[in-house]
């Protein structure tokens, strides 16, 4: 939210020298200008103090939060200065960044300026894709833990494109976000899911993820309330999943969407809890019925005591507060039996049990493993 902006650009104004420039460029971007750098060595040197100084958590009213920065750069010499020509290579290295992953940055270079010709294509072309019926979802079963029934699934989008076949989600949803079009997919997404889960069987639910820019218009309450009322589909059977980050985008606005929908019979899942700016106060206030804990705490769980009773503190604080546990990321039997034997959750989900599925090939899962569930128990029982 603002506070967090406002604590980033008071904390870089401190470490960045005297004689450069600071702006905001927009949203959570801020550019510095600097007409003295001697050198790569010395944009580098000033680059690290900044990053530096980024690095400890901001105060947010009260609360801590961490900070996830990128950055991109770009260098001329003074005689051949263009801060317009400059802010697009910054641009352009900004994006290698973020590909990068987290607390990164890029300097720029000529190759990237070919890699945004092509971003740029990508981007006129997901422009079309629903119009095409280029999208498509499929869905993840969720397993109950002590049954080995599939209770539930999780709706995901999908892009085929029709010359550069399968376009991973982790590289057209980034663009969706950027282009200012999530919200499109999302309604596509929303109205999808419900129409498919209502011709489902009658105990299946589904759960479906909202972006934080999902939350910045009331339309998503309608929005939510209209695909279920075209698909006839039971509020009871419907599930919205938000992350963390996206609580602390316009939190006040968000929060209260979240009880508008809580209102309409939907359940809310907090998901990938354990990344981005983990909270325990939100457990308490907001109107959660479920928390789906990230895959990274199984990185060592089979290896470290300390992150196994870690995982199973969670599990048990949300027990206590009322809160169905989803953990995901389960890929093997050793990790399924750990969990099942040690931490107790209510749902499982990952590819040890299935990889996303259309409609068709989820209910042929669910029709092959409910006989399977009963010989599955015994086995568990007998083994854990």
């Amino acid at each position: 939210g603002d506070g967090l902006i406002f604590a980033i650009a008071e904390r870089l104004s401190d470490y960045v020298d005297d004689q450069a420039r600071l702006s905001r460029f927009g949203g959570d971007e801020f550019m510095v200008y600097f007409d003295d750098i001697a050198d790569e060595a010395d944009l580098r040197a000033r680059i690290a103090r900044i990053f530096k100084g980024l690095s400890a958590p901001a105060d947010v009213a009260g609360n801590m939060m961490p900070l996830q920065v990128s950055g991109g750069a770009a260098m001329c010499k003074v005689a051949d200065a263009v801060v317009d020509t400059l802010i697009v290579k910054a641009d352009l290295a900004l994006y290698k960044a973020k590909d990068m992953g987290k607390n990164s940055w890029q300097l720029f270079e000529d190759s990237m300026d070919r890699a945004f010709r092509e971003r740029q294509k990508l981007k006129a072309e997901l422009r079309g894709a629903v119009e095409r019926d280029e999208l498509t979802v499929l869905y993840q079963p969720i397993i109950e833990a002590r049954t080995l029934r599939v209770t539930s699934c999780e709706a995901l989008c999908r892009w085929h494109h029709h010359e550069l076949g399968n376009v991973p989600p982790s590289v057209f949803i980034p663009l969706a976000e950027e282009m200012g079009i999530i919200s499109q997919i999302s309604a596509f997404v929303l109205k999808r899911a419900a129409r498919d889960c209502a011709e489902m069987s009658n105990e299946l639910k589904v759960s479906v993820n909202l972006s934080a820019n999902d939350f910045r218009s009331p339309e998503i309450v309608q929005l939510v309330e209209r695909s279920l009322r075209l698909a006839n589909l039971p509020a009871e059977r419907f599930e919205v999943e938000v992350t963390e980050t996206a609580l602390v985008d316009d939190k006040a606005k968000t929060w209260a969407y979240l009880q508008d929908i809580k209102k309409l019979g939907v359940s809310i899942a907090l998901d990938d809890f354990g990344t981005g700016y983990s909270n325990l106060g939100y457990l308490n206030a907001l109107p959660l019925d479920k928390l789906k804990v990230d895959r990274s705490f199984l990185s060592d769980v089979e290896t470290n005591p300390r992150s196994l009773e870690l995982l199973k503190g969670v599990v048990e604080l949300s027990r206590r507060l009322r809160l169905k546990v989803t953990i995901e990321g389960v890929e093997t039997e050793n990790q399924f039996r750990l969990l099942v034997r040690e931490v107790d959750p209510d749902l499982i989900q990952g590819f040890l049990f299935g990889a996303p599925l259309s409609k068709m090939g989820l209910m042929a899962m669910v029709q092959a493993l409910q006989p399977l569930a009963k010989v599955h128990r015994s086995d568990i029982a007998a083994k854990v």
